[in-house]
């Protein structure tokens, strides 16, 4: 028998489809009448990554500064909303509005900037390690034992090489060689009396010292001795020889030909006394400021070099000299250093260090007399520098865009219309923060043709300010002009085809930030403190300062375009499918969404005339369509034979065909703030005071004759002419003043599309009731998870008997669900249980933010008897025409718990 626990939990880990089951305790007392209650937890998972914008929406690149929002006006309201903006026609009669919406204006935004960077530490410190190997080497070269092998097998040393009390070997090896000698000879020195090596001599010999034995065999005369950690003492050793005779002599060395061979290493020695200096020469590498990757180098303002000369305690009677020189990436200027044993400070002022790695060229010379040395410790020469100011360093900065020099074209539509501008001073405006000594100076430059910024002396330059150290929040301003001259007033032609010097067919601007030291990614600073962070900002905004313009509306420009919009209900129908799963997708339609136009002319009075009054768009027509979508970007072709019209030649219609007036209006207020994720969300209500509003139901439904694969690759296509007409004016005068007064500074044509995400279930007009359902483990998915319960594993056999009691006890059992939060409205939304998996619910409920699903005895009974074959399930149905809404929060978040009713008593265990 299954354990009912297991079936109960089951129920509500539905929600997660996760595992867990539900240990009863050990002993347990059930009263008659009892109702028990567990929690299951809480049901939680974020679906803002599968019912997001770009999942939703899909990709959406509109032209003309076009874009897709998400759409929250008044931030108030809890359906998910998107706002597709689209400028179908913009002609800013205000030049400055265009200026400002343009490619200039946000590259003189981006070119602002605050950076802090801190001045590195250029300090370096080093211990140079002295190497001992040539001091090892001479000691091992200058041991010998020399001697006659006597008749009776020891030998006495007719010489040895006393110059050391005491010798410790951690490795190295012993060559005795056996020699014929000379008898004839009457010297005593073993050199004077050898002759040649015996090579017939064999035998073993036997070395003691301080109280260890070590032996070698003869083999061609020679024999070798192995001495690692082997420790000779002057006054207490000996050799012994198995074959003996007074016409051999020996010679004992230390093997010092092939180190890797026979390596040898000295531990330590005491009493040593060398006739002659030990000197060599060496060089090491020092890292200086090779691992300053943002870097390249700098001058020593105020510094020392200390070099200081370490001698291990350990070491008795040596006396060492050194001369030291620093090349590379430090320039000391002055060569070789001689230094003895005591410290020795070397001023660093106006000496320079680099990246490149420091040599340290080395000359040694010790002298060595009754001295006691351990050559595991090393003698080191400290290297180290204390700076504390810098002359100059160059630092590497991140990629940042300091300069740039662009023309933007004013269209054709513009130069038909506007002919003059009457300026006065423009240029840029903002603040700079510069924290550096006063002798780092930023220089920022300015240069326009069109609006008259440049040197005064020499109008090919641009007009410079210097940007002083030691400033914080100070003004910039580079304006058209004489600095001198306030009054200033300039008048410039706009013309197709400039053959002027005061015409032009185009913004140009040029600015440039030149940091100290002339580079764009590097700043070379001078007088700065090693450690210090500084600060250097530039915060710019352009100005266009106008007094009025004179236009033109003798002829007017027209426009036409085909544009997509990228938007496919496909695309937010395969992201539902993903998400809530395929049944509800395929079985809702997106009630409506709403088209607004917005025609725009200014309300500009000149002589008390209107001067756009019988301005209108003519013969402008706008309509939409399902198009092809081309992955080169060229435009799209209509598929199939449906259009929805928008304008028809200057006229709208609504749905019943009646002629609807389109007046004009002001442009669309569109106000956004960033979320959290850093997306722009559109908070003003920008669908109010429109010229025109439709319904597009009918163009949210795939057309009857363009098949399903093809619908899904398609876009909804914009399509339109614009054709101004009906003024006949010229040489027109409109000051900014009245241009601020009017509710339009464009003659423009905008649409905005306003996507509510709602949801209606289809209905197939067969008479009969039909539902929907939402299997909610779609919507959790396996990655679900459930906190808060009290429910443990158990897996004992012996539980069965222990359930079977429980269960006779229980009467009836309820699930009680708490929905924090779902990503779907449910005012139309049922609820209910499949406990077994067989695809049946006997009973829907109404899905509140709370509620009750109860199950009587003999459900507790089928679902014991069946639990071989449990697969419980919690749906969600819709009957057809019920509306639902998608929520802006896509999270999941729902709490679950049973209820027991019991009926008896029963003592468990």
């Amino acid at each position: 028998m299954k354990k009912i626990a297991f079936a109960i939990i089951s129920i509500g880990l539905v929600f997660a489809l996760g595992s867990c089951s539900w240990k009863l305790p050990e002993t347990i007392s059930v009263k008659t009448n009892a109702d028990y209650e567990f929690s299951l937890g809480n049901v939680e998972k974020d679906l803002s990554d599968k019912l997001g914008v770009s999942n939703l929406i899909g990709t959406v690149e509109l032209p003309n500064n076009g874009k897709i929002y998400d759409y929250w006006p008044r931030k108030s309201g809890d359906t998910q909303k998107f706002l597709m903006y689209m400028p179908l026609q913009n002609i800013p009669i205000d030049i400055s509005d265009y200026f400002d919406k343009g490619a200039l204006a946000d590259s003189i935004s981006n070119i602002s900037f605050e950076k802090e960077f801190e001045v590195p530490t250029v300090d370096f410190s080093y211990n140079l390690d002295i190497d001992l190997d040539e001091v090892n080497e001479q000691i091992c070269n200058e041991f010998r034992l020399a001697g006659i092998m006597l008749n009776y097998g020891t030998s006495t040393f007719s010489q040895i090489y006393n110059f050391a009390d005491k010798l410790s070997f951690k490795q190295g090896t012993m060559k005795i060689a056996a020699y014929n000698v000379d008898i004839s000879s009457s010297s005593t020195s073993v050199n004077d009396i050898i002759t040649t090596i015996d090579t017939s001599y064999n035998g073993t010999v036997y070395l003691r010292s301080n109280g260890k034995t070590v032996s070698g065999t003869f083999y061609n005369g020679v024999a070798e001795i192995n001495l690692s950690s082997f420790i000779f003492k002057t006054s207490d050793i000996s050799i012994e020889f198995s074959e003996t005779s007074n016409s051999k002599a020996f010679i004992a060395t230390i093997d010092t030909s092939n180190k890797s061979v026979h390596p040898y290493q000295i531990n330590s020695v005491e009493g040593l006394t060398l006739t002659q200096p030990i000197s060599y020469s060496f060089t090491q590498n020092i890292d200086g400021l090779s691992g300053l990757d943002n870097v390249d180098g700098c001058t020593i303002g105020d510094g020392d070099l200390t070099l200081n000369f370490s001698i291990p305690k350990e070491w008795k009677n040596v006396n060492p000299s050194y001369e030291i020189e620093l090349t590379g990436g430090i320039n000391l200027g002055s060569g070789v250093q001689t230094v003895a044993t005591s410290p020795a400070t070397l001023p660093l002022d106006n000496k320079s260090i680099t990246t490149d790695d420091i040599h340290a060229n080395v000359d040694f010379n010790i002298v060595i007399a009754d001295a006691t040395i351990d050559f595991e410790k090393k003698p080191s020469i400290g290297i180290g520098t204390k700076i504390r100011e810098i002359e100059s360093v160059t630092v590497k900065l991140s990629n940042q865009s300091l300069s740039f020099n662009e023309t933007q074209e004013i269209p054709e539509d513009v130069l038909k219309i506007v002919k003059e501008l009457e300026l006065h001073k423009c240029g840029v405006k903002g603040t700079y923060t510069n924290t550096l000594p006063s002798e780092n100076v930023i220089s920022l430059s300015v240069f326009s043709n069109f609006f008259d910024i440049h040197a005064v002396s020499d109008a090919t330059l641009g007009k410079n300010i210097n940007i002083e150290g030691g400033k914080t929040d100070s003004p910039i301003n580079i304006l058209s002009g004489d600095d001198d001259v306030e009054d200033y007033t300039r008048t410039v032609k706009l013309e197709s085809s400039p053959s002027a010097s005061d015409e032009f067919n185009a913004f140009d601007f040029k600015v440039d930030v030149i940091l100290p030291g002339g580079e764009q990614d590097k700043i070379t600073v001078k007088k700065v403190k090693p450690g210090t962070t500084y600060t250097f900002a530039i915060n710019l905004e352009p100005v266009i300062d106008w007094e009025s313009v004179t236009i033109n509306l003798d002829t007017l420009p027209s426009m036409s375009d085909t544009m997509g919009t990228g938007f496919n209900p496909s695309s937010l129908y395969a992201s539902l499918e993903d998400s809530l799963g395929k049944e509800f997708a395929e079985n809702i339609e997106l009630p409506d969404c709403k088209l607004y136009l917005y025609l725009t002319r200014p309300d500009v009075t000149v002589d008390g005339d209107s001067v756009f009054e019988n301005l209108d768009f003519g013969s402008s027509s706008v309509r939409m369509f399902y198009g092809t979508n081309p992955s080169d970007g060229s435009t799209p072709t209509q598929l199939g034979a449906f259009e929805k019209p928008i304008l028809t030649n200057g006229k709208a219609y609504d749905e019943n065909g009646n002629e609807v007036d389109v007046e004009f209006v002001a442009e669309p207020n569109i106000v956004t703030e960033k979320n959290e994720n850093g997306d722009e969300v559109v908070i003003s209500e920008a669908t109010v005071g429109s010229s025109l509003m439709l319904s597009l139901q009918d163009v949210l439904k795939k057309p009857n004759d363009i098949d399903d694969n093809t619908f899904k690759d398609s876009q909804l296509c914009v399509d339109y002419n614009i054709s101004l007409s009906g003024t006949g004016s010229s040489g027109i005068k409109i000051t900014k003043a009245a241009l601020e007064n009017s509710e339009s500074g464009s003659i423009g044509i905008f649409a905005l599309l306003e996507l509510p995400v709602k949801f209606q279930v289809k209905d197939d007009d067969d008479g009969i009731e039909e539902f929907v359902e939402i299997d909610l483990s779609s919507i959790t998915g396996d990655s679900s998870n459930t906190s808060n319960s009290s429910s443990s594993g158990s897996s004992d056999s012996s539980d069965d008997s222990i359930f079977s009691k429980y269960i006779d006890a229980v009467d009836s059992l309820e699930i009680k669900y708490t929905v924090n939060q779902l990503p779907i409205t449910f005012k139309d939304v049922q609820i209910g249980i499949d406990l077994f998996g067989t695809g049946t619910i006997d009973n829907y409920y109404k899905l509140d933010k709370s509620g009750i699903i109860p199950f009587g005895s003999e459900t507790v009974k089928q679902l014991q008897a069946s639990s071989d074959s449990i697969s419980p399930k919690i749906k969600l149905r819709m009957k057809e025409g019920a509306s639902i809404s998608m929520t802006r929060d896509k999270s999941v978040n729902v709490y679950v718990e049973v209820g027991l009713k019991t009926d008896g008593i029963v003592q468990i265990k």
